[in-house]
């Protein structure tokens, strides 16, 4: 699944490396963990990847943890 993703994200646009960078940090960790722990890892990436302007900010964070199911508002 995180394959895909990757593919997606990647198909449009080229990828530096600090985006590459971030992807290992974020998601290399957890890629024999739970569906959870991916879900979680993604969201952290994407979230880091706004903050250092490698993503749209556009995009909301909250509606992206809501779409894959998480509360990040405890």
């Amino acid at each position: 699944m995180l394959t895909q993703i990757a593919k997606i994200f990647a198909a449009k646009n080229k990828v530096t490396t600090k985006e590459v960078e971030l992807w290992v940090k974020h998601i290399g960790r957890t890629k024999e963990g739970t569906f959870k722990e991916q879900e979680e890892s993604l969201l952290n990436w994407y979230a880091e990847m706004q903050e250092l302007e490698l993503a749209p900010k556009g995009q909301d964070i909250n509606d992206i943890a809501d779409w894959l199911g998480l509360d990040i508002n405890p």
